[in-house]
């Protein structure tokens, strides 16, 4: 990956099993919208959060749990369609450089992304920000949420380097 590549953010949560971070964990919460539409009716989850949810895996070498929930009545619920789950869950981890996904009952999908597509990707956004072709979003105080999430309070303090947060979340 390029060298001056920034990855902020962080995950939701994970688990630890004997001490050890054994899994991740990233929440998407949906309302009416295509967000909410794609992994109920489709049984796939929405690209973004896929990607997201793969990169936290790639870089801390355990799988990841992607969540959907549902809080308001989908679009689709008027079109004639029956809504009856809540929540949607799949299973994000990298095998041989591909990112899979498993569904809730168990089936194995290959999302047809690739991690090395992934960091050319940041790779490329790097260099036009190097170039000032491209610029990052500014943190912005007012969305400061480190008043009242602990995990994300861990996370701000290391706001930028994903390495440190897992170490945090260790302790």
């Amino acid at each position: 990956m390029h060298e001056k590549v920034i990855i902020v953010g962080h995950p939701d949560g994970g688990f630890k099993k004997d001490g050890e971070y054994v899994a991740g964990i990233e929440l998407k919460a949906s309302s009416s919208s295509n967000s909410l539409e794609d992994p109920f009716m489709t049984d796939t989850p929405k690209p973004a959060y896929l990607i997201q949810a793969a990169l936290y895996s790639y870089m801390a070498g355990v799988p990841f749990y992607l969540f959907h929930k549902a809080y308001t009545k989908p679009n689709y619920v008027k079109k004639g369609f029956k809504f009856e789950e809540t929540e949607k869950e799949f299973k994000i981890y990298i095998k041989d450089f591909k990112i899979m996904y498993d569904k809730e009952e168990g089936t194995t999908v290959d999302s047809g992304y690739t991690m090395e597509g992934i960091l050319d990707y940041y790779s490329l956004c790097a260099e036009l920000i190097e170039k000032e072709q491209l610029y990052r979003t500014p943190f912005e105080e007012k969305y400061d949420h480190t008043k009242y999430c602990l995990e994300c309070q861990k996370a701000d303090k290391v706001n930028g380097n994903f390495k440190d947060w897992i170490e945090e979340m260790k302790k």
